[in-house]
């Protein structure tokens, strides 16, 4: 009997620090997401609702801003290089929703399905170029004809 008071007993309490672990991560998330979207206000100099490469320059050797991608466990050059991805031209805007996401896939190491992804989509590009490389050969072939 004592030793099945025990067992439920431990049961209970494991339940109970999973329930807490759940919590506590998902209080962490949305702190870390209310920290990236104070980042983002400050970075939006114009208060346009989007950041652009020029802004998040600008605030590059600003003390405060470094501070604030630190607290993120994010790097400047990092914060660049997130920048580059979700943009494709210079001119381009970065949303609040995309920093925002773009900050939390940033933090902490890459995941063996980033890894994947990116495993996966070289192999595809490799295989359009080799595709387009036997078409412009087979093409300049018919021209020496």
């Amino acid at each position: 009997v004592v030793t099945g008071v025990f067992c439920q007993s431990a049961m209970e309490g494991a339940m109970h620090d999973a329930e807490i672990q759940v919590q506590e991560t998902l209080k962490n998330k949305q702190e870390f997401i209310e920290k990236a979207q104070r980042l983002f206000r400050n970075l939006d100099c114009d208060q346009s609702g989007g950041v652009t490469m020029k802004e998040l320059e600008e605030h590059m050797d600003d003390e405060v801003m470094l501070a604030y991608f630190d607290t993120l466990g994010i790097e400047m050059d990092d914060a660049w290089t997130l920048f580059k991805l979700l943009t494709s031209e210079e001119g381009d805007v970065v949303s609040c929703d995309d920093f925002v996401m773009g900050c939390m896939r940033l933090k902490g190491q890459a995941r063996s399905m980033d890894i994947a992804r990116v495993m996966y989509d070289q192999k595809v590009l490799r295989e359009k170029i080799s595709k387009l490389s036997r078409s412009v050969q087979h093409d300049l072939g018919a021209l020496r004809l």
